[in-house]
């Protein structure tokens, strides 16, 4: 679920994730078997760690976590689990591939989310977080936005255990452990935001120090 908050607008990995994903949209510039070629025909293709590679170079962040959006899947080969985004982008189709992005960018996401609360425990930090923090209608969405997410991951969690397989099971846990990360940043946020108002409750402005 895209969620282009305040919170988001700045980070490099979520950056390159996006852009990656977009450069292998149409499946005519998606390939299997190369980082990158160029067809008889002049047009430029990429597998999807190639396609990580031209935004940011080899062994990025981002391609750390597309990774691990990939072993969440399942897909491993004889190489082992670090080589799971080429195991995946040769033995399925461009739509899982797709999938494996929007689930990379979604655990960003909720790393950043589990994580940003901080920014208010000592008032705001430069480059973290805006100084005002958004208005009050900007952070309910967010927290309304949070909210949905809880509903939406524990709903597939349920749809999950309706089936009893192993690799169900794993998903069901998967989904899960989203919620429970999503609730935990929400427990954070509401030690210094309303969650029913979106407006803050501690004071934003830098303590004065006693001469």
């Amino acid at each position: 679920m895209p969620f282009n908050g305040i919170l988001y607008q700045d980070d490099e990995i979520l950056r390159v994730l996006r852009a990656a994903q977009e450069r292998i949209r149409k499946p005519e510039n998606w390939c299997q078997g190369y980082l990158e070629r160029v067809t008889l025909d002049g047009t430029e293709q990429w597998c999807a760690r190639g396609a990580v590679i031209a935004e940011t170079g080899y062994n990025s962040d981002a391609d750390v976590l597309l990774n691990r959006a990939a072993v969440e899947t399942g897909y491993v080969d004889h190489h082992g689990p670090k080589h799971a985004v080429v195991a995946l982008n040769n033995t399925t189709d461009h739509p899982t591939v797709m999938l494996m992005f929007s689930r990379a960018i979604e655990l960003r996401q909720a790393e950043i989310l589990a994580v940003a609360p901080a920014c208010w425990e000592d008032g705001p930090r430069e480059g973290i977080w805006p100084r005002d923090c958004g208005t009050p209608t900007d952070r309910r969405n967010h927290i309304a936005t949070l909210c949905e997410m809880v509903a939406n991951f524990t709903a597939e969690a349920e749809g999950h255990e309706e089936d009893e397989t192993l690799y169900e099971a794993a998903q069901a846990e998967l989904w899960r452990r989203r919620a429970y990360a999503i609730i935990f940043a929400l427990g954070f946020v509401e030690q210094h935001v309303s969650l029913q108002t979106g407006k803050l409750t501690i004071s934003l402005e830098p303590e004065e120090v006693a001469s």
